[in-house]
């Protein structure tokens, strides 16, 4: 196996692992709009204290019973199938593999690869597949919110 090749192994899979977090992002950003976040810390006499809004309290009960009861990992493993199926991770190591013989080995870092990488990744995540995880996420939340 050629240098190139095996920096781009170690490459995708540490993208992988970072885009693995897309269904941690999509549970993120479908929690801030159903959600908001508090715009303001309550202070009790001097010493500042933060007091959980209602919908933060039920946000953090959403998370934990959307990790408690496997429905994360239900998705993740969809989410990877998906990806699979795509040809996604073919074409995430294609680009590594393709970014590092383009920029010599010597002209690029592991960290720099490992960014441009994620971006890439993330950026060439199919849109059905995203529309699906999203509607898997809607219908566990209904059934949740019930």
């Amino acid at each position: 196996m050629m240098l190139a090749d095996k920096v781009a192994s170690t490459t995708i899979a540490n993208a992988q692992r970072m885009t693995g977090d897309l269904m941690h992002t999509c549970v993120v950003i479908f929690n801030d709009l159903v959600f908001p976040a508090p715009s303001k810390l309550s202070l009790q006499q001097t010493t500042p204290t933060y007091t959980m809004s209602e919908s933060e309290k039920m946000r953090i009960a959403l998370s934990r019973h959307f990790v408690d009861s496997g429905e994360k990992e239900r998705l993740m493993s969809i989410l990877r199938a998906r990806l699979v199926e795509s040809g996604w991770n073919d074409n995430l190591y294609a680009f590594c593999r393709d970014t590092v013989r383009s920029r010599n080995l010597a002209n690029i870092t592991m960290d720099d690869l490992v960014k441009e990488a994620a971006e890439h990744g993330r950026g060439s995540v199919n849109e059905n597949i995203k529309k699906e995880l999203l509607t898997h996420i809607k219908k566990y939340l209904d059934a949740a919110l019930e």
